[in-house]
């Protein structure tokens, strides 16, 4: 009964806030396996995920030990997030989408041609897919960042520029926002993480 109180409750919410700002877009939870929680950008409160609810810029998804959770932002561009992690639906509208990742392991797919500008965010680096493909990223507990193309190409941006990432090569990154340190590596193997993905 709760959580049905707590859907109206949100939704009220979310049509007044579309009311306030018609620019203003949401996501939906579409899969929720195990401990999922979002903090509400708004109120700073931690809430249990549901299955359907809305998410909007500034909530944040963190996901416990073996769970698992999936975001759909439109028909084209979802992620998925792995257990003990967070992620920060950053930028959601005008076919915008910043998602920040604070810690543990993501897929963003985008599963057709989309005029969408997607963003995904390290403590370091931007990635920014480049169109239809499955892109991979790890962010460990020292803030150093793993991002692997599984299939399509990437954009990773730095303060010093760009580099293209495409399938058959893993990048790793450490170091500060301002001066992060980079280096290709062969693409690490495939997990039952990315079985999952497929």
């Amino acid at each position: 009964l709760w959580l049905a109180v707590l859907g109206m409750a949100l939704g009220g919410a979310l049509h007044a806030q579309e009311d306030d700002d018609a620019g203003r877009g949401v996501a939906r939870i579409s899969l929720i396996g195990g401990d999922v929680s979002v903090r509400r950008g708004d109120s700073g409160e931690w809430v249990a995920a549901a299955l359907n609810a809305p998410v909007v810029a500034d909530d944040t998804l963190s996901t416990g030990a073996g769970a698992r959770a999936e975001v759909q932002f439109d028909n084209a561009n979802m992620i998925r997030v792995a257990g003990d992690s967070e992620v920060r639906l950053a930028q959601l509208e005008d076919d915008r989408y910043v998602v920040q990742i604070a810690r543990g392991t993501v897929t963003f797919r985008v599963l057709r041609d989309t005029r969408a500008d997607v963003e995904l965010d390290t403590p370091s680096v931007s990635v920014r897919p480049s169109g239809r493909g499955a892109y991979r990223i790890t962010v460990r507990e020292d803030g150093e960042s793993e991002i692997t193309v599984r299939s399509g190409e990437a954009e990773i941006f730095t303060p010093g520029g760009a580099e293209r990432l495409r399938p058959g090569s893993t990048m790793e990154v450490r170091g500060s926002a301002s001066d992060p340190q980079f280096r290709l590596l062969a693409e690490i193997r495939r997990d039952s993480w990315d079985e999952w993905n497929v």
